[in-house]
């Protein structure tokens, strides 16, 4: 993506692997979604002919439609996540035993695991309506902004709860429940923070855009 100079829209380019100018190297020691390559581009002088120019990429608004697309589906990433959390606890407190009872058997525990549950089905919920409402064009970027924002949040505390669950097992890479957790950091992070994603929400619920403070610009009487 780069600002036509000439009609001062946002544009989408493909840059060819091999352009010269163009490096891209590997970000190393990553410590979730490792399986994501990502790397560190550095463009100079890069040439990108008009024939390698996206053709329905011509505005911001343009833009925003493929945001709200991948923010719709990335909101799944983390739903699927919590359920696996979900279940690999949900397993070990019954099996494993403490002062002669399943650990599933003690209130406070048994609570931990229905809020974990909780969190999954109104995740699960907002997620399927989010879905329903993009099959019938109705989607709104707020409402991918609110989804996305909402349920990474949320399986970020389904998560955290799930590794307390674990006591300090849940720190072992041999119950994956660690793992899941350094998982959903870039999770959390990625499509748009939690903070602007609020605030993409927001904007389109009063109408009013909070990304530059109201006063910006303007000379303090102090």
């Amino acid at each position: 993506m780069a600002r036509n100079t000439m009609t001062k829209q946002i544009n989408g380019f493909i840059i060819k692997k091999d352009a010269p100018g163009l490096t891209a190297t590997k970000i190393e020691n990553k410590i979730g979604l490792r399986m994501v390559q990502n790397g560190d581009i550095v463009m100079k002088k890069v040439f990108v002919p008009d024939e390698d120019r996206l053709p329905d990429l011509n505005s911001f608004q343009d833009t925003n439609k493929v945001l709200a697309v991948s923010r719709l589906t990335v909101t799944w990433q983390p739903i699927g996540v919590s359920m696996g959390v979900y279940d690999m606890c949900h397993r070990y407190l019954k099996e494993r035993k403490q002062f002669g009872a399943p650990l599933a058997a003690f209130q406070i525990l048994q609570q931990k695991l229905v809020h974990m549950l909780g969190n999954v089905q109104a995740m699960i919920l907002l997620g399927w309506r989010l879905c329903k409402l993009y099959e019938k064009g109705e989607m709104t970027p707020g409402q991918a902004s609110l989804g996305k924002a909402w349920i990474s949040a949320k399986a970020r505390e389904t998560v955290a709860i799930g590794r307390e669950l674990l006591g300090g097992n849940g720190i072992l890479s041999d119950f994956l429940v660690a793992k899941a957790f350094c998982d959903l950091e870039p999770i959390y992070t990625y499509e748009g923070t939690y903070d602007i994603n609020s605030l993409v929400t927001g904007r389109e619920i009063t109408g009013l855009a909070s990304f530059k403070p109201a006063a910006l610009g303007q000379r303090s009487r102090m």
